[in-house]
């Protein structure tokens, strides 16, 4: 809210034709952010709900007023990378204990959601268990998640067990004769209050959806709103958009026809016979006309342009090209592309490069 760009984005969402369930809000810092979004999607006749990112000592100075500011936020994020560059800090778990515990008290005191930050870590599922875990005993009652491969490991963390339940159950019980004990621990009231919320059903449900969600109003925009009832495709991603791992399905498919292997051949001059001469093809193992694989390569390429190369600065180039089954005139190919790495140039500012893996079936 401190930038143009972030009024322009906000109006933009607002002016699409489905609102957004949630509207994260970066650098939430005062009240007065939350309070001017909440006027805003008001107006435009939204329920949208707010989540507000704590991540500089600003907001973590205001975290009680911003937690009471409107009735439309349902919870405050952590963000744990900015907030420890922005008091000089590493952004391990204990430089940011404090942190943490002014954001979870103050969501405890509003009845809020307090999500603890990201696990940047993507192929860590180790790690990112542990810290899960640590949140859940600080008293965060969800995660966010940067990648859908860390959904199910958070859900499973913030899910009770059996013996968890068992206990808790126990617990409501004893609490109901009086001062009671459990496990050889004494129940008391303030030991009672935390049974309930293991014992709810839903619990973990809910914060599957939320988790879900979170990362669900993420997905990449394919429209654009021009004017009201006015939409422009989007072609192409930027580097940030690009994460190792996702995998991008191109549709659709593309039926290759003779007269694609006939014209092929004739614009690049290949006078390999099995390509164009059906007499000759028959008496080779495939029985009929090959389809030149410089085609396919081409096709495959083109297919994956409008998501993967739109926006790009430049092809740097292919390695490890195969042509490991062979294509026929009535086949229809279908494309995919998964990032494999992405890293920020050497010598260009401001750019970066990224490296994928284009296969066809």
């Amino acid at each position: 809210m401190n930038t143009p760009a972030g009024i322009e984005d906000l109006h933009m969402l607002l002016e699409c034709r489905f609102f957004p369930d949630y509207i994260i809000l970066p650098k939430t810092e005062s009240a007065a952010h939350l309070q001017i979004v909440d006027s805003l999607i008001m107006m435009a006749g939204s329920d949208t709900r707010l989540i507000g990112i704590i991540e500089s000592v600003v907001g973590l100075n205001a975290v009680e007023s911003i937690a009471d500011a409107t009735p439309r936020l349902c919870g405050l994020m952590f963000g744990a990378a900015d907030m420890a560059a922005d008091i000089g800090a590493t952004p391990a778990w204990e430089p940011l204990a404090l942190a943490r515990a002014r954001i979870v008290a103050a969501c405890a005191m509003k009845g809020l959601l307090a999500i603890d930050a990201p696990f940047f870590d993507i192929g860590d599922f180790s790690g990112l268990k542990e810290e899960t875990l640590q949140a859940l005993s600080f008293g965060f009652s969800a995660k966010s998640a940067i990648h859908p491969a860390q959904i199910s490991v958070i859900n499973a963390a913030f899910t009770p067990t059996t013996a968890e339940i068992n206990h808790a159950r126990a617990v409501l019980t004893e609490n109901a004769k009086g001062v009671g004990i459990v496990s050889g621990m004494m129940i008391d009231a303030a030991v009672a209050r935390q049974a309930p919320e293991i014992t709810r059903p839903g619990r973990d449900l809910f914060l599957i959806l939320l988790t879900e969600e979170l990362i669900m109003n993420t997905l990449l925009p394919a429209y654009k709103t021009i004017s009201e009832g006015r939409y422009r495709e989007i072609s192409g991603l930027y580097w940030e958009d690009f994460h190792p791992g996702d995998v991008f399905e191109h549709r659709p498919g593309r039926t290759v026809l003779d007269a694609d292997n006939v014209w092929f051949t004739l614009l690049t001059l290949n006078v390999q016979p099995v390509h164009f001469d059906a007499a000759y093809a028959s008496k080779t193992e495939w029985k009929k006309l090959l389809v030149d694989s410089t085609f396919t390569l081409a096709l495959l390429t083109g297919m994956s342009v409008r998501t993967v190369s739109a926006k790009v600065v430049a092809n740097l180039g292919w390695d490890k090209v195969q042509a490991v089954h062979p294509v026929f005139a009535g086949d229809t190919l279908y494309a995919e592309s998964t990032v494999l790495s992405k890293r920020l140039s050497n010598s260009r500012p401001g750019q970066g490069i990224v490296t994928v893996s284009d296969m066809w079936y």
